[in-house]
Formats: structure tokens, sequence, C-alpha cells
């Protein structure tokens, strides 16, 4: 509902953490640092009203100066436990920062997949055997397996069950990486090699290495396309390099390929890698890929560069493999709601063996079926497990059956009709929100939809009360922690956004539309004009706490779905409609402390040139004569930001790396990210627009402004002030000793109370 912000790529300026990993002997030659000319040469720069800027040296791979280092021309050694770092760089930050470009969750042990999908014991024990078997003759033939089948057959839990195997000393691979995509929000294909190299960079250590000297070369590699993080992060360290020399193969996994949002991008995953499994035959990785027999997937498998690459393990739904697995999962979860119900043991057989039969042949194999099956007898809800199977057997008999195949998935569609249809018209309309907000996203954190919503948890529990077949529903207790409402199986939200099918929602993403402006409208309008109160929220329930923390969650809740209004009011365009008291309710201390929202960027939507000259008419945007200004009133809350152009600028010649220094600080070549230290002005590079970009501290863009007001008081500043006069002021010039260089600083700004300018 609201984007993310983009991480820029990574700088490391940690030390080496204390590492206790088994020895690990490196022979050969050691490949140096590049040679090309890294660092500019530092001298005198005119642009002093920069008075924090200090010089630094750009460092090649392990912190080495232009074609010196530790062991620069060194080759034919043995080292140790070797893992290189340059002094002042080390692992520890590197690898988190690495890990902000990697998909969150995607891991086969993360806890966002907790409790992850299993196979049940004692079934898909054939195809686990052949996988293994693959594994075991990799060595003479292919090193690329693609899973395929259909909806709800199980590929994941298989998936599962490979990336378990493969974790344990006993299994004959090794697992290097796991990705379980999902359009649960982990579908992000622009991230997908960095989510593998960086869980290998995890378990070794050369390859982390590795990767560190890579990224220290070039720091924006963690955004760059797929295809040139596929060379640096795949091609170059294991088949150039031959980085990795163990005796296991090294397994990586993709699940769901078909759940990545981009398709373009999953047939181009496709490629690279049957690619590199033809070309470099002797390198040990195993890839296991799985997915829906999607056109456009199947159609890249079976391109005739690639086919050749691959081999096909199809997941078929009515074999009788997959009958005997579903039948055995049946007789297991129905012996265990026996078991637990004290009513159903009094009956000397349940279910009846003809029940069971009909049953599992509607299954027919499809998994997904059977567990929704198990689910809907066994609804806690409902409370009687007989009643639910005869139920269940009553939507069996209404299916007409189709020759030649598609029975259990109109079954399977019969039976969430039959769910949906259990809920009493008074909460469907509550039912109705949930569902848009929840088939939207995947999952959601039920307290913040909840006061998003404005809906209070006993109506939103009351409207859940029949859906607990297909839903994982938090408890009060767990939601108020956290714990997120998701669907079972994705296959269920197909269905709801299917109007033929399910008739819930005619155009579902236009009402989602709808329902998000609706609530973001009344969250404005209950914004008090001084921001004294903060968001109502719906949400009451509160656990025993102490008050104090529930105050401050209490608190968080509030901005947080403030944040989120601000995020949806530019993300769905209403500031071409919308009043100007909306456009003056935004909090600048709010889109700080919620980062991770894309709140509102200044430059493209409020002092972009598409709304500038409107908003300026409308008054949201002032011009205001730099020296009016009082630079008492520049706030410290983060967003200070300056930017630089300069035409035809060669990056070695950029004067923010190679002017002088009047006060400590540091600046120079920081790679794209980084933070304000004392009174200095970090900056970073976009050498493809020869652009600069920095964060500067409270004392040095005051010292900008008062500068700015010596040399020319009447210049125009644009104000965005809010109905608190706070906002933002964005101060753009000429510097007027070149006439080349062009100075932009958008400045955090509150309005002191006496002050020559009028509020707004």
């Amino acid at each position: 509902m609201h984007p993310i912000d983009d991480k820029g790529p990574l700088h490391d300026d940690s030390r080496v953490p204390h590492t206790s990993q088994s020895p690990t002997t490196h022979t050969g030659a050691c490949p140096t640092a590049s040679s090309s000319a890294d660092a500019g040469s530092p001298g005198d720069h005119p642009y002093e009203h920069f008075p924090h800027v200090q010089h630094r040296e750009r460092r090649g791979p392990q912190g080495a100066r232009g074609t010196s280092g530790n062991f620069y021309g060194a080759h034919d050694f043995v080292v140790n436990d070797s893992i290189f770092v340059d002094g002042t760089h080390g692992f520890g930050t590197f690898m988190k920062e690495l890990g902000e470009h990697t998909i969150p969750g995607a891991e086969f042990d993360s806890s966002e997949r907790d409790p992850p999908p299993q196979c049940h014991p004692g079934t898909r024990l054939k195809i686990v055997e052949r996988t293994q078997d693959f594994f075991d003759k990799y060595r003479d033939g292919k090193r690329l397996l693609w899973i395929v089948g259909p909806a709800g057959v199980g590929k994941s839990a298989i998936m599962q069950t490979l990336a378990e195997i493969a974790s344990t000393p006993e299994s004959n691979v090794t697992l290097g990486a796991s990705l379980f995509f999902s359009v649960n929000g982990r579908d992000n294909a622009s991230k997908a090699i960095t989510t593998l190299a960086y869980q290998i960079a995890v378990i070794h250590p050369p390859y982390r290495q590795f990767v560190h000297d890579e990224i220290n070369n070039d720091p924006k590699l963690p955004t760059k396309s797929i295809q040139m993080q596929f060379r640096k992060f795949i091609v170059k360290p294991f088949a150039n390099h031959g980085i990795y020399r163990e005796p296991k193969p090294l397994l990586i996994l993709i699940d769901g390929l078909d759940e990545c949002a981009d398709r373009e991008k999953q047939s181009q995953l496709i490629s690279l890698i049957s690619n590199f499994s033809l070309a470099h035959p002797g390198v040990p990785l195993i890839w296991v890929i799985a997915s829906r027999p999607e056109p456009h997937i199947t159609t890249t498998f079976s391109q005739a560069g690639i086919s050749s690459s691959f081999v096909k393990e199809e997941i078929v739904i009515d074999s009788d493999e997959a009958r005997a697995d579903v039948e055995r999962y049946l007789r297991d979860e129905l012996k265990k709601v026996r078991e637990k119900y004290v009513a159903l043991q009094t009956i000397a057989q349940w279910p009846r063996e003809h029940d069971f039969l009909k049953l599992a042949a509607t299954s027919d194999g499809l998994f997904v079926f059977a567990s929704t099956a198990i689910k809907f007898i066994d609804d806690p809800g409902y409370g009687n497990p007989a009643a639910r199977l005869d139920q269940l057997l009553d939507v069996i008999g209404g299916v007409p059956t189709v020759p030649g195949g598609g029975h259990p998935m109109a079954v399977l569609h019969a039976l969430y009709n039959r769910i949906l249809s259990q809920v009493p018209n008074d909460s469907l309309p509550e039912t109705r929100k949930l569902l848009l907000h929840v088939v939207s996203d995947g999952s959601v954190d039920l307290v913040f939809t909840c006061n998003w919503l404005g809906m209070t948890p006993a109506v939103a529990y009351g409207a859940l009360h029949h859906l607990h077949s297909v839903f994982d529903i938090p408890s009060p207790e767990a939601a108020w922690d956290g714990k997120e409402l998701r669907a079972f199986h994705k296959s269920f939200g197909d269905y709801v956004r299917d109007f033929e099918r399910s008739g819930m929602f005619e155009d579902f993403d236009s009402e989602a539309v709808e329902l998000d402006i609706e609530s973001l409208t009344r969250i404005f309008d209950e914004r008090s004009d001084d921001f004294s109160a903060g968001v109502t929220l719906s949400w009451d329930y509160q656990p025993s706490q102490s008050s104090d923390d529930i105050q401050i969650k209490i608190r968080d809740h509030q901005n947080h779905i403030y944040a989120a209004a601000m995020s949806s009011f530019w993300h769905y365009e209403l500031e071409k409609t919308a009043s100007v008291r909306y456009l003056k309710l935004f909090d600048m201390n709010i889109c700080h402390e919620y980062s991770g929202i894309r709140t509102w960027d200044p430059d493209d939507d409020i002092f972009s040139k598409r709304n500038r000259r409107k908003f300026l008419k409308r008054n949201i945007l002032r011009e205001i004569p730099i020296g009016m200004l009082d630079t008492n009133g520049v706030e410290e809350y983060g967003y200070s930001e300056v930017q630089f152009w300069y035409a035809d600028l060669e990056v070695e010649d950029s004067p923010l790396d190679s002017a002088s220094v009047e006060e400590p600080g540091i600046v120079g070549y920081i790679p794209y990210r980084s933070y304000p230290v004392d009174n200095s002005c970090v900056v970073w590079y976009d050498t493809d627009n020869n652009y600069s970009c920095g964060r500067p501290t409270l004392k040095f863009t005051r010292d900008i402004l008062e500068q700015g007001q010596i040399r020319s008081p009447d210049h125009l500043v644009l104000a965005y002030l809010n109905i608190r006069n706070s906002g933002l002021i964005v101060y753009e010039y000429t510097d007027p000793r070149d006439d080349r260089a062009e100075w932009k600083f958008t400045i955090p700004y509150t309005l002191p109370s006496e002050t020559g300018v009028e509020s707004p």
C-alpha cells in the first residue's frame, strides 16, 4: 500500500569483528587491485563555502591506495584463515548493509515464513529421492533442475524439504542459498542475485571477501542490472576465479519463480542460470528452480539454447504417486481430528470409509485441496467436524466431474465459495474490506489494518470468524506483537480476485484504491490543525503491559498510520484535487521517523517542476528572500540534503573530493550512502549524471544560509510550510565564481515566531 524507499549501495567503515571459522587454505597468485587511477589529486578549489569538507583518498579493493596494498604484486604464497580487510573496514557493517539489498524473509529458515510449508511425513519421498540422485550425478550431467507443477501440488513444501536436508552435515550437497519468492512482498526480482550472494557470503568466507572487494570497487553494484550482478557475483567468483573448492557442490534453490513481480526478469533469470551451467560445466554449483508451468516460463525453458541445460521434474496432480501421498496425508490428519474431539470417539468409525474414499478421490493428488478440506473440517469456530465433513461432501457432490481433469480445482473453488457464503450479511461489508487488504498485500499487520480502516478488533474478528479455513488469524495478543494476518495459500487470493468465480469484487484493484482513499481522507480529516492530537486509533485492545510501554506503542501506531496516509496521498496523486488544508498537513518529523515508508519525496512531489507553479499559485509553496530567514529556524531531524551538478564533470575533478578543510570532518569518496559526523557534510556521487549529493549537519547548513544571506540577501528560496509553520525550504543557485556549478540545498525549517515572514 505504501512504497518502500530504495537503499543506496554500500559503504563499510567498521572494524573487523572477531570470527571463529575453521581454517581455510588458499594457494596461488593473489588478484591485485585495479591499477586505474582511482584517487583524485588533492588540491585547491574555489568552493570555500564548503568549510567542513575534508579530502579522503578513494580506495580500491581491500582499501588499497592506487596499485599499492598489503600484498600488491605477491604470488605463490599460502595464507591460512584469510580475511583481508583494511584496518578501518570490516565485515560487520558491510554484511548488515548488504542485507539491506536482499529480499527480506526469503531464506528457507526465515521467521517471516514460520511455519513454512512442509511435506507431510512419509509423503513426496520419491520426488526427494530422485532429486538427491540428481545431486549425486551432477559431475556427469546437467546442473539445473526445474521442478514444475500447477498451483497447490506442494512445490514449496518440496523445496523446503530439500533446503532442510541440504543444511545437514549428512547431505550430499551444501546449501549455499535459498530464495522463496512470494506475492506476499517477496517478489523483487532486482534483489534476487544480491539475496543469493548475501547467503553464500554468510557461509563461505573467501566468497564474502570477494563480494566485499567487488562492492568496494563499485558501490553501486547492488543496484545494477540483474545481468551485471550475475556476472559479478556468480560468473566472476565461481567460474573465473574458482573461489569455491569444497568437496560438496553448492546448492542454490529458487522457489516460486512465477511469483516474482516481473515476467521478463523471470525469463532472464532462467536464461542467465542455464547459460552459466552450459558455459561452465566444471563449476560445482547446482541450481533448482520451482515454478508453475506459466506460458512464458515454459517457453523460455524450451528455447534451443536452454533446453539442453536442465532436467525437468514434473509434478502431475493425478499421478498414482501424488494420489498416494495425498491419501496418506488425509488419513493422518483426520485421525488427529478424531483424537481431538470426544464426540467423534463415541462413533465406531469416523470418517466412514466410503466418505473418506470420496474425499481422497476428489483431492486427486492436489495437496492444497486436501489441506483446505482439513482446515474446513477442523474449523475451531464451528467445533463440529462431523457436520463440517457432511457439508464438504455436499459441496463435492454438487460439482460435476469434468472429463480430462480440472475437477479438484473446481471443487476447491466451490469449497471457497461455501466458506465465504457462511459469512453473515451484517459482517460482509467489513469482511470485504479485510479481503481487499489481505489479498492485495498477501499478508497484513492486523493492528495497522484495523486502525487504517477505522475498524475495532471486535468487528474485525467478527468479520474473520468464518474464515479460519483460509486465513491464519493471529490472536489479539499475537497481533499486538506484530504477527500478521495471511492467507494459507495463494489460490484463495486468486479465487477472490476472479469475479466470475467468487462474485466478490467486479473490479478488485479499483475497489482497493477507493478503500485506501476513503481511509486516508478520514485520517486527514481527523488531524487537528495544530497537530496536538494524534490519529484516532480504532484498535482498542492492549495486553497486560506497563502503561508507559503501551503509550509508546500507541503513539508509534498513530505515527505509522499518518505516515502511510501521507505516502498514499502522493501515490494516488491526490494533490491534483485535494484541498489546500490537506496539502498543509504534512509532518516532516513523522516523515523522518518513518523513513522506511516513502511518505513523500519533496523533489518529486511538492517541489517538482510539474507542481511548482500551481503550488505557488495556491499558496502551498512560497518564495521568501533568503535575507528574511532566521537561521535558528533550521531543524535537525535528518532531512537536510545538498545536491551538486557540474557540466562535463569528471569524477576525479569533483570539488567535493579535493576541497580543502577548515574543520575536522569526513567527506570525500564514500560509496553513495553515509551519514554526517560532527560538523561535516558527507557526500556521495552519481557519476553517470555528474551529480553529487550529501547530508549536511545542522551547523554546516546554517553556515551555508548565512553565507547566502551575505552574498545575495534578495535571492528567493522556495518554502513549504505546513499549518504549524514547519516544513522545508529549497535554496538553489549557480555558483557566481564560475557560472557552472549548480547547488541545491533542501533544508528542514520551522518559522520562528519573531520573524518578518508572514505565517501561511
